[in-house]
C-alpha cells in the first residue's frame, strides 16, 4: 500500500507540473494477464494477473511518430502475496501504421527496474519490455507485451508474454 500511496503522489505531482508547463500529460489504466516464459518464474506460477498504469509524456522528440511514457507494471500470483513490479522508460512508435481512421497500431519498447517480492527473494532488476499494440477507439486499446530482465536473486527473471486491454483516462 505504501507503494501505491507513492507511485499515486509521484503521478499527482507530474499531473501539476504539466499543468504548470502546459505538457499534455495523460494517463491509462490496463488489466489482463501474464504468462511466465522464465522456468524459477513458471516454477511459482504459470499464469499471473497483470495490472498497469500508463503516464503519457506526449511526443517523443526523439523519434517522429512516436510517443514516451512511462509505464509502472504489477504482476500478482494468484491466491498468494507473490508480486512483480515492473517501471520502464518507453516508446510508442506510429510509423502511420493505421486499420482505419479510429485505429492506430503502434510497436512498443522500454527500459527500466523490475522488482521481484516471491516469497524469501526481494530483489530489483533491470528490466526491458516489447511489444505491439492497436487503439480500438478513442479511448480503449489492447497491448501484447514481452517482458524481459536480467536474473535476480533466487534465479528469477520477468520474462513474460503479458496481454492487456486498457482504458485511457
Amino acid at each position: 500500500m505504501k507503494k501505491l500511496s507513492l507511485l499515486v503522489a509521484a503521478a499527482a505531482g507530474l499531473a501539476g507540473l504539466s499543468s504548470a508547463q502546459n505538457m499534455p500529460i495523460s494517463f491509462a489504466l490496463r488489466g489482463g494477464g501474464a504468462l511466465a516464459q522464465d522456468s524459477e518464474l513458471q516454477a511459482a506460477e504459470n499464469t499471473w494477473a497483470s495490472a498497469g498504469l500508463d503516464i503519457g509524456l506526449g511526443a517523443s522528440g526523439l523519434f517522429p511518430d512516436a510517443t514516451s511514457y512511462i509505464s509502472f507494471d504489477w504482476l500478482r500470483r494468484s491466491g498468494k502475496s507473490d508480486n512483480v513490479y515492473i517501471l520502464c522508460f518507453n516508446q510508442r512508435f506510429y510509423g502511420g501504421m493505421t486499420s482505419n481512421a479510429d485505429q492506430r497500431i503502434y510497436l512498443i519498447g522500454g527500459l527500466g527496474m523490475a522488482k521481484f517480492d516471491i516469497g524469501s527473494v526481494d530483489d530489483n532488476v533491470v528490466a526491458g519490455r516489447a511489444g505491439v499494440g492497436m487503439e480500438f477507439t478513442k479511448f480503449f486499446y489492447g497491448e501484447a507485451i514481452l517482458n524481459l530482465s536480467a536474473k535476480g536473486d533466487g534465479g528469477f527473471r520477468t520474462n513474460s508474454f503479458c496481454f492487456y486491454f486498457g482504458f485511457k483516462l
